[in-house]
């Protein structure tokens, strides 16, 4: 049976390991699909490794500028060893040793910037460099363990900062060993390495010949035949079975593919399958310690092995004391209960005589390590029945070393394996110094926040200076401007001053002058128009006064003690003045005439003298003999004819001026009707006003009667204006 602590020891070549990144030049599609050269153009060191460097297949195009050239460089695969750890995946119900590896940093990134410009002797910036676009990666190994399988599935990888790996287990307790020994001492696993491809890529396909030298070739079968040589058959645990088969496999693989060919899974279990069938000739179960057959089971340890160890306990039980007789078989017992937790300490269980010191020794069994591990590998395969120690069921797989040792009879077999070329090849890097470091991302985070903190600190302290000198700066800027402020202040006082000055001086020479207007009421030499005119004559008492309005004399209130413009006068209203009165009533007769040869029928008016029946009133004597009126003076007046007709007549009122007649107002008046012809004009002196009339051929006249006259001419003047 294969012990964790001898694991390492049983590791088998499955690949060449490298040590240095390398390109798969025989598969130049993929780098041309990448439009990189497989060549490497420089190896820049990188702690204890060296960072390979490519360039783009455009660089050396003529027409490609130097700032416009790409380089890609490759992942520096830097294992975190200190962030290992093991637990049991509840999703695919296997232990697991979980590890990450680091593909880029910054920190890789600006080195190969800075030093592609000391090597290429221009300046190269940030932009133009960048890790390889690979886009798939695995995680392979150049042995083989029987106690870890690793993945077959391509992991995305692309631009991946970093990114976690997991190694499968048969047991926890091999996965918790897997990452202590990883954290504590990593060079072991030196055997691992990273293989990339690109999603694109297609899968091979290659036919493998199963040889017997092959299945021989094997550091495990050298071992069965080494021991075993005298026996026709050997038995293997359900391990060591598949170590046999993986190291056969293993043979069969590193003579058949590169090692940059990544088999399938389908194609590697198949392989495992004819493998099986071809070394296995059946499988049986020992159920007795006392079974021959245990001589021929393979243990890697024989004093390990379950009968022997059954054989030991036994014998230490007899001679222990009824308690730790107890503490010894409960050990066993709980140890095969589901969650059974063993917190015994064997060395406290066992006495430490001489006598059975020497039964210990007998058995191989020296010191407390060797104890202790006794305890630890029969509590998988050893029982407590109630009365004794004895072995646990154990299923074999039966191997027969006859056919191996005859080359001839086994016959070659073919298979069609199918697998995929990587585009890419690097070893796990490991930090070796203490200027390597991976990239701890909370760390990194941490220091960031701490550096921003700490600018921070200092802006803080450069803004409070500032914020200082901006307010002295303030302060001075205040007084320079209440400064300024004062000046302008003063300078408009002085200003106003003179303007006040002025004012003052204009204002002496007003009071001046109007001293010495109001020592005479005739200054003005015209009519007054308002109470200033008053105040300028001489009048100082308040009351009502006639002043000259626009056309006609008005009356208004001055009052002399106020300063208010608008309390100073009040208008009361027009004075109807008149300089003599003018009206007139005039009695009118129409009168038929004829007119020329034809005798046309005229009319003609007579005023007729004063009388008792109707008196004639010329007021004015502004009425004409001929019934012509004629305005003495401007102003409004108001006319009226009426009258009553015996046939249809027209009748009008006409105005002259300046010896041209025009109608004012005119009348139809119809037979026994009467009319009335009215109006208020506005006339200027010397203005004419007399009435007429259309005649037809028929004799019309004024209707008038003994007792009554019926035609009126009057005339009255309403308003006169004095102010013309």
């Amino acid at each position: 049976m294969t012990s964790l602590s001898t694991c390492f020891a049983l590791l088998v070549t499955f690949m060449i390991a490298t040590k240095s990144v390398q390109a798969d030049t025989s598969s130049p599609s993929s780098w041309a699909k990448l439009q990189i050269s497989p060549d490497t153009l420089v190896s820049m060191e990188h702690g204890s490794f060296r960072v390979d460097i490519y360039e783009h297949a455009d660089n050396h195009k003529e027409n490609t500028l130097p700032n416009r050239h790409k380089y890609f460089y490759a992942p520096i695969a830097l294992l975190d060893n200190k962030g290992a750890t093991s637990s049991f995946n509840n999703v695919t119900q296997k232990a697991e040793m979980r590890f990450r590896i680091e593909m880029w940093n910054q920190e890789v990134q600006n080195k190969v910037v800075k030093y592609l410009g000391q090597v290429l002797g221009r300046k190269v910036n940030s932009h133009q460099v960048q890790i390889i676009p690979l886009e798939n990666v695995i995680l392979a190994s150049t042995s083989s363990s029987t106690i870890y399988t690793l993945s077959t599935d391509w992991k995305p990888c692309r631009q991946h900062k970093s990114l976690w790996f997991a190694l499968s287990c048969f047991d926890i307790k091999d996965c918790n060993q897997l990452a202590a020994n990883m954290r504590s001492n990593p060079e072991q696993f030196d055997h691992f390495k990273l293989l990339f491809s690109l999603s694109s890529q297609t899968s091979k396909t290659k036919e493998t010949t199963i040889r017997i030298e092959n299945i021989v070739a094997g550091q495990m079968v050298s071992d069965l035949l080494q021991r075993f040589g005298h026996e026709k058959d050997v038995f293997l645990t359900a391990n060591d079975e598949k170590r046999l088969v993986m190291e056969t496999a293993t043979n069969i693989f590193v003579e058949t593919f590169d090692d940059s060919d990544v088999v399938s899974q389908n194609s590697e279990s198949q392989v495992y399958n004819v493998l099986k069938n071809l070394l296995v000739s059946s499988r049986t179960t020992i159920k007795e310690q006392s079974d021959k057959m245990w001589e021929s089971v393979f243990w890697n340890e024989d004093n390990y092995r379950p009968d022997k160890t059954t054989k030991t306990l036994n014998k230490m039980y007899n001679k222990l004391d009824t308690d730790n007789q107890k503490k010894l078989a409960d050990s066993y017992q709980n140890a095969n209960k589901v969650g059974g937790k063993v917190e015994v300490k064997i060395l406290e269980i066992f006495s430490a005589s001489g006598e059975f010191n020497k039964d210990l020794a007998d058995q191989g069994i020296m010191t407390k390590e060797d104890l202790d591990k006794i305890h630890q590998e029969s509590r998988d395969h050893v029982v407590w029945d109630g009365k004794k120690f004895i072995p646990k069921p154990l299923a074999l797989s039966r191997i027969n070393l006859s056919r191996l040792k005859d080359t001839q009879s086994l016959k070659n077999r073919k298979v069609s394996v199918r697998y995929t070329t990587a585009v890419l090849s690097t070893p796990i890097n490991f930090v070796r110094n203490d200027k390597l470091t991976t990239t701890d991302e909370w760390q990194i985070l941490k220091e960031q926040v701490k550096e921003t903190t700490e600018r921070l600190e200092e802006t803080a302290k450069h803004l409070a200076r500032i914020n200082i000198t901006v307010l002295h700066a303030i302060a001075n800027l205040t007084i320079l401007t209440k400064l300024t402020e004062t000046a302008e202040r003063l300078e408009e006082s002085v200003k106003h001053l003179a303007q006040t000055n002025t004012t003052v001086f204009h204002a002496i020479g007003n009071m001046t002058a109007l001293t010495t207007n109001t020592t005479t009421s005739t200054t003005i030499r015209r009519m007054p128009m308002s109470c200033a005119d008053l105040r300028l004559m001489g009048h100082s008492n308040n009351g009502f006064y006639f002043v000259m309005g626009n056309k006609r004399l008005e009356s208004v209130y001055c009052d002399f003690t106020t300063k208010t413009q608008g309390d100073f006068q009040k208008r009361m209203g027009v004075i109807d003045v008149k300089s003599h009165p003018v009206h007139y009533v005039k009695t009118v007769i129409a009168k038929e005439v004829r007119v020329g040869k034809d005798k046309d029928v005229g009319l003609a008016f007579e005023f007729r003298t004063g009388s008792t029946r109707a008196p004639i009133v010329n007021e004015g004597n502004a009425l004409l003999n001929d019934g012509v009126f004629r305005a003495p003076t401007p102003g409004k007046y108001f006319i009226s004819f009426s009258g009553q007709c015996d046939l249809i007549n027209h009748v009008s009122l006409l105005l002259a001026i300046d010896g041209y007649w025009s109608t004012v107002v005119s009348s139809t008046c119809e037979d026994r009707k009467s009319f009335l012809l009215r109006t208020i004009l506005q006339l200027d002196s010397g203005d004419l006003i007399t009435i007429d009339t259309d005649v037809s051929k028929l004799a019309l006249f004024f209707y008038s009667s003994k007792l009554k006259d019926f035609g009126h001419f009057i005339g009255m003047k309403l308003e006169e204006d004095l102010f013309p």
